[in-house]
């Protein structure tokens, strides 16, 4: 081939059949190019294995491995010491309730993955062509011209049964075995999403993952993990949504009834369980004859859908779906009979954070996610040109659980790919 061309690149950073057939491509290429907005997604592994593939020097070397090995020793060394000054924690105990410690965000492991970057970064300067939002076109002027992305985070009480499932499921997870260092509690809670404990370098038994993934659906409705004596009944599809409320989205509906309607509005605040008004209206871009604000409710996990249309049919409000049941044609068709629909509400998970434009959308609810970088790919499917209006990210997050955890492992991974890039990937203000 003359030039091979690979756009979202970072796809092949996992091992596997895309990871190979690229690969291939690259050493049958004169030239080969990959194009990416998250080289880094979940270590710098990710952008060592895009740099193998692009055949870049030093990426296949000894010194490579060399850093890769201190990193990996940093973090066993920092869980020894604190194995030694007894400052283990139960992994499931702070889980459940987002711990996290100085020590952690200190932890020679952090030093080690930014001298890791750091090299990385020596090695691609002579091979990467940067666009960001500060990039300027040919006439010098700037090729992005949105306003920044608005966050509103939302930090909600969960109910007494809610905790106490939260608490159910940590307890499981202890039984399990599963107790580590806080420099290990972060990796070892993200094998689940990854698929390999960086750590033990082992996948995570059956019962492990069931409880790990148990804390995070149950965040959003108690009864979705099936805790004995928290399980919807047998006959919940023909019941209606008020006889098994969750704090979560109840908080959803209100944001949703909110912009029923609105044009331009901006974000609400939370005060006290309840929607409060927003910090300044005053301040909020307004677009003359603008259409309604269309809105993209993103959920972790699409088997917790059913109950989220429920809530919203009882409240009489409309939405589209985008879900992976759908072929390539039929989101298509969704995508654009909710671009000119009446319907606001766009109900969509992973499937919709890569190759869809919804610039006509301003607003994104997030249930959490597990990345910084993930975040932004989403955000940027709505954060993008054509986009006229503020685009307002709304965070629902339940104060002394994980989300508070997985929000501060987002932090984390945006600081590696800020390192990576020497820039803060972050769009908001």
């Amino acid at each position: 081939y003359g030039v091979v061309v690979m756009d979202e690149a970072h796809y092949a950073r996992k091992a596997g059949h895309t990871q190979v057939v690229c690969a291939e491509l690259s050493k049958r290429a004169r030239v080969t190019l990959g194009m990416t907005a998250t080289p880094i997604v979940t270590s710098p592994m990710d952008i060592v294995l895009l740099g193998r593939i692009l055949q870049v020097p030093g990426f296949d070397d000894d010194r490579m491995e060399d850093f890769r090995k201190a990193y990996n020793r940093a973090k066993a060394e920092g869980l020894r010491n604190r194995n030694e000054r007894k400052e283990t924690v139960g992994l499931a105990a702070a889980v459940a309730t987002g711990q996290r410690t100085q020590a952690a965000d200190n932890s020679p492991a952090k030093k080690a993955m930014a001298e890791w970057v750091n090299h990385i970064r020596e090695l691609l300067k002579n091979h990467v062509i940067r666009r960001t939002t500060q990039s300027t076109d040919l006439h010098g002027k700037p090729i992005h011209r949105l306003d920044p992305i608005y966050t509103q985070r939302l930090l909600l009480e969960l109910r007494p049964d809610e905790m106490e499932v939260q608490m159910a499921l940590a307890e499981g997870l202890k039984d399990t075995g599963a107790s580590v260092g806080q420099t290990g509690l972060e990796v070892c809670f993200l094998y689940i999403y990854c698929g390999l404990c960086a750590r033990c370098a082992r996948r995570p038994s059956a019962s492990s993952s069931a409880f790990y993934l148990g804390i995070r659906r149950a965040l959003l409705h108690k009864n979705m993990p099936g805790i004995p004596g928290h399980v919807f009944p047998s006959n919940a599809s023909r019941l209606p949504y008020s006889k098994f409320p969750s704090t979560k989205i109840d908080a959803l509906v209100k944001v949703l009834k909110y912009y029923e309607g609105k044009s331009c509005a901006p974000p609400p605040t939370w005060i006290n369980g309840d929607l409060g008004p927003p910090d300044n209206p005053e301040g909020w871009p307004v677009i003359p004859n603008a259409p309604v604000d269309k809105i993209l409710v993103y959920l972790a996990f699409p088997s917790s859908n059913w109950i989220v249309r429920k809530a919203l049919k009882e409240n009489n409000i409309g939405l589209e779906e985008i879900n992976s049941g759908l072929t390539v044609g039929q989101r298509a068709a969704t995508l654009e009979r909710f671009r000119k629909g009446t319907k606001q509400v766009l109900l969509l998970s992973n499937v919709g954070t890569v190759g869809l434009n919804i610039a006509f959308a301003s607003v994104v609810c997030i249930d959490n996610l597990w990345s910084a970088q993930e975040k932004e790919q989403l955000l940027g499917r709505v954060w993008r040109h054509p986009q006229e209006k503020r685009v307002a990210e709304i965070d629902f997050l339940a104060s002394g659980t994980s989300d508070i955890f997985i929000e501060s492992i987002s932090d984390d991974k945006g600081r590696m790919h800020q390192a990576l890039m020497g820039m803060n990937t972050s769009l908001h203000t």
